[in-house]
Parts: C-alpha cells; structure tokens; sequence
C-alpha cells in the first residue's frame, strides 16, 4: 500500500511523461475546437507558424498537467482515507471523495489554464512573449482574471474524477486479478486510455465553453457559463469540432497515465518494501 504522498508523487510523474507525448495534438485540437477549423487547415496553421511556435504555451501545460493529476490522484486517495478506514471500495465515499478531488485540483489549476489558453490563441502571440509575461501582465487586473472559468472547471473536473477511479475500480475487479505482469499492464493501458477518452468526449463541450470563458480579452467582463454556451453556439453551431482529435489525445494520455502512474506505484512499494527490510 502506497503512503498518501506517494499517489502525489505517482500523479505527477505521469503526468510529465504524458504531456511530452501529446502536447502537439492538445495544440491542433484546441485550434479545431476554438475556431472551427477544419483538421487540414489546423494542420496548415501550424505548419505556417513554424516548429518555433509548435511548443508555445508549453510552459504551462509542463505545470498543469503534472500538478492536475499530482492533485487528482494525490488527493483523492488522500480525502477517500481521510473519510474511510476501510480498504475496500465504497461508491459514496468515492463522491465525496471526486467532489473534494476535482474542486482542489480547480483551485491550483485554472490560473495556468487560463494563461496557457492565452498563449495558444495565435491572436495574442505578439501580446505576450510567454508564461512569465503574461502572467505578469494579468496581475494589475486582479485575482478574477486568473480565475476565468472556475466554475466550469469545477463542474468539468468533479464528475470526471469519480467515474475515471470508480470506472478503473470496476475494472480492476472484473478483469485483472489473475492477469500476468505484461497482460496487466497492457489491460490497464487500454481500459485508462477507453475510460479517459470516453469521459473526456462526454465533457468535450463544457471544455469548449470553459475555453470561450478563458480566453476573453484581459480586462474585459467576465462572461458567465450560459453566455460563453451562446457565444459557442452562435460563432461555430456544434460543440463537436475537433473533437475526433481530442479523443486521439485522450487515447494517447489517459493510456499513458494510468500505465505510468501504476508502473512508479509499483516502484514506490517495492522501495518501501526493501527498506523495511
């Protein structure tokens, strides 16, 4: 058994390998999702730009992505001890648990979301020159303007928790108690890869208008959840572009994680276990 700190540091380690793997793809699909280009034409922007462009808005999602799942898996299974001493699974504490999970993991990460959206829209790249710049530029205009999107992050991030854990939990009993190492590990791969993308194109279209909140002009009004739904609708009439590459990348990263995070759980037992001894 892990020690809580243990999941921060399994969620963290994940979720750096993953982001090197399918920070290209997360780039294409929020062209394709923002602005409704088609694939071809995304791909052509891209190309237009350059390879010096290609990782602009990095920065952050190298923050991001390791801190968001650090969070993810770290406090959910913190929170779930917290309020259960048994060892086995228990559907309500899970919800209790996802709630607490998704509404932390909000709070750190929609500050470098709402940055990172505005280094991806090409509409800002003379604007400011990187993370450190606008991160800077954005403090005159207060705490809010880092916070854009809050409440649609939450309300992304909570349900999302619960059925990725829940779903693996399910799994896990139904399938993998008799596999081998290497069938288990390529089990996991794919059910985290299936759950991941499926719960990712379920949120697809709060993630776009999360997106439309975030990416405001600084200093502008902030825009609230029904207003950036309308303004979505009325600018690209479907939810639903893009979204055959955001489920490649849900694919790629959520398969990723999960095997990842399960393979430096193992490392971290088996280090405990030889230092017991």
């Amino acid at each position: 058994m892990t020690l809580p700190s243990d999941e921060y540091l399994c969620g963290m380690g994940a979720g750096l390998i993953s982001v090197l793997i399918t920070f290209p793809i997360n780039k294409l699909m929020f062209r394709q999702s923002v602005w409704g280009f088609d694939f071809l034409t995304a791909i052509r922007q891209l190309k237009i730009e350059g390879f010096r462009f290609l990782y602009r808005g990095v920065g952050p999602t190298i923050i991001i992505k390791p801190l968001m799942s650090s969070i993810m898996f770290g406090s959910y299974h913190q929170y779930y001890r917290m309020i259960s001493k048994e060892n086995r699974y228990h559907l309500g504490y899970s919800i209790v648990a996802s709630l607490l999970s998704g509404t932390t993991e909000a709070l750190f990460a929609t500050p470098f979301e709402r940055i990172q959206v505005i280094l991806q829209d090409g509409r800002f790249n003379q604007q400011y020159a990187n993370m450190f710049d606008a991160t800077y530029k954005l403090k005159k205009f207060g705490l809010l303007e880092y916070y854009r999107g809050l409440n649609a992050t939450i309300l992304r991030n909570c349900p999302s928790t619960f059925l990725y854990f829940s779903g693996l939990e399910y799994l896990q009993n139904l399938w993998f108690i008799n596999l081998e190492k290497r069938q288990h590990l390529l089990s996991r791969f794919v059910c985290g890869a299936v759950l991941g993308a499926s719960i990712s194109s379920i949120a697809y279209p709060l993630n776009v208008i999360k997106t439309r909140m975030q990416m405001q002009t600084v200093g502008s009004r902030l825009i609230s959840i029904p207003e950036a739904f309308e303004l979505s609708l009325l600018d690209r009439r479907t939810f639903f572009v893009g979204i055959h590459i955001n489920l490649l990348r849900s694919l790629l990263y959520w398969g990723c994680i999960t095997v990842t995070s399960d393979l430096l759980r193992i490392k971290l037992i088996n280090r405990d276990r030889t230092n017991s001894i």
